[in-house]
């Protein structure tokens, strides 16, 4: 399970503090699938982001024994000069043991059915390839929680 208690997130503006959200409490449940459905710059995205640990809250706890994956979405976070193998491997180093790298690359590779473009440095990628190398590296690896962005954007329409 994750438990968010008394969650705060703001961001200063021109026109004074602006509150992502306030007091946020809630629990995610292990082994169900939850979506956080909202209008543009709801917090969505953000929320997300603190519960992957990219973003930090102003106040307030993310609780969980379980791991989490990054979020995964049209954002990315790949280095666009490198090639997709070369962002693969470079996750794959943080995350998998050394004898499992090649299986990790091989995995994503296959998933993300770029074909000649995995080997193409990602900024000549569209956003749905971006996202499908993004969604194939998450999938590579066994996280109990998923944290998957945008998900109308996972792939080309």
């Amino acid at each position: 399970m994750i438990r968010i208690e008394n969650l705060t997130k703001s961001y200063r503006t021109p026109k004074g503090r602006h509150y992502v959200f306030k007091d946020l409490n809630i629990e995610l449940p292990t082994g169900k699938s939850v979506a956080l459905v909202g209008r543009n710059g709801a917090g969505k995205s953000t929320l997300l982001r603190m519960i992957g640990g990219i973003d930090r809250p102003d106040k307030g706890r993310i609780l969980t024994d379980q791991t989490i994956s990054w979020p995964v979405g049209l954002a990315g976070g790949f280095q666009g000069s490198l090639t997709g193998r070369e962002n693969v491997k470079f996750v794959a180093r943080l995350y998998a043991k050394k004898d499992e790298l090649q299986d990790k690359v091989s995995f994503v590779e296959e998933f993300s059915e770029l074909g000649k473009y995995f080997d193409m440095p990602i900024k000549t990628y569209s956003s749905g390839m971006r996202s499908r190398l993004g969604f194939g590296l998450s999938m590579a690896f066994d996280f109990d929680y998923y944290l998957v962005d945008e998900v109308m954007a996972v792939g080309d329409a």
